[in-house]
């Protein structure tokens, strides 16, 4: 009866963080798989962009220094457009996700450089966070 239990407190968190009602093991694996692979791509191009002034703010450049600016550009124009694809599939997939909202607001502060997009994500976010503490709340006051 413990493990029924933990499972359904599970599969609770789970929905709240995909933004849907009910879900399906195969569900949260694609969402987590999906969050995985932005993630990646997001660390890849702030990551790739960093190394860019790093090597350019050396004074010493040894070698073809245009050669490895432009590996590090090629790199990071590849990754971002990697995770942009991964988060806008996952957005019109899970677009009740606030979890997923935030991540694509911290995606466009330090990639994209758009801080309005970023706030507006982040806005919503909080937006459906308070709708779903609201429903809890009403949950709750029909159990009690």
């Amino acid at each position: 009866t413990l493990y029924a239990l933990e499972r359904k407190l599970f599969q609770e968190r789970a929905c709240s963080d995909l933004g849907q009602d009910a879900v399906r093991a195969i569900d949260l694996m694609e969402f987590n798989l999906g969050m995985q692979t932005a993630r990646t791509a997001q660390l890849t191009a702030v990551t790739s962009m960093k190394m860019f002034w790093r090597h350019l703010s050396k004074r010493n450049h040894k070698g073809h220094i245009a050669d490895e600016l432009m590996t590090r550009l090629e790199t990071y124009d590849a990754a971002a457009a990697k995770a942009k694809e991964e988060y806008t599939w996952m957005l019109e997939k899970y677009a009740n996700s606030a979890q997923l909202l935030r991540e694509w607001g911290t995606f466009c502060d330090t990639v994209l450089n758009n801080e309005k997009m970023a706030v507006e994500a982040r806005m919503q976010a909080v937006a459906l966070e308070n709708q779903m503490q609201e429903l809890q709340g009403h949950h709750d006051q029909m159990q009690g």
